[in-house]
């Protein structure tokens, strides 16, 4: 693989994308593939950009913005630094289209950020686990530690849900995956739909 391969994992809280994504990880760890798992987040500006949003209400534009900054500094920061060949990332953009994108002028100002953030930085695909809202809702609960953004009720979900459905028609090389099944039949699906990507087969890759 001469070009990092990016794999964004997206999807509403408690839809699995985070278990998912980290279990495609270790497995191509475990197989010698030089991957690498990094929330959206995990970068010095990310954890406080994270704070200042999960403890704060603020209007829609400026969470945009928020988020967006967080985009930024994960492209800064970690992406450019990482010396890998996969690098497999918990939420991107389109998280933020299906949470903050309520109306024709926030997805506007979502898409013009997106473009000037993003510049040439393509992702290879995009995995999507679509898990029923009520699944999420119960899995967050069984947790017993939630955030301001996971304790909303359900129809903030499947308004959520419906958005990001709606979004990714219109994106390439994007993967749905039934996330409400049983963990590692799900992780066998979604290493089946990886290793074509990085020109593998279970075979070539197995020790």
């Amino acid at each position: 693989m001469n070009q990092r391969t990016w794999i964004v994992f997206e999807g509403i809280d408690g839809s699995g994308k985070t278990t998912q994504a980290k279990l495609l990880n270790e497995y191509l760890l475990s197989r010698g593939v030089k991957s690498r798992y990094k929330h959206v987040f995990d970068t010095a500006a990310g954890k406080l950009l994270r704070e200042m949003f999960i403890n704060n209400t603020f209007s829609n534009t400026v969470e945009i913005l928020i988020l967006c900054a967080a985009r930024q500094a994960f492209l800064d920061e970690t992406a450019a630094a990482e010396d890998c060949d996969v690098m497999i990332i918990d939420r991107f953009f389109l998280s933020i289209l299906a949470m903050q994108g309520r109306d024709d002028e926030d997805v506007a100002l979502i898409r013009h950020l997106q473009n000037s953030i993003c510049g040439g930085t393509g992702q290879s695909a995009v995995f999507y686990m679509n898990t029923s809202p009520e699944d999420c809702k119960s899995r967050l609960k069984s947790r017993g530690i939630s955030d301001r953004i996971e304790e909303t009720g359900v129809e903030f979900h499947r308004a959520v849900s419906e958005r990001y459905l709606a979004f990714l028609r219109d994106e390439e090389n994007v993967y749905q995956f039934d996330g409400n099944g049983d963990i590692e039949r799900i992780h066998g699906t979604i290493v089946d739909r990886t290793l074509p990507l990085l020109g593998m087969q279970r075979a070539e890759v197995s020790q």
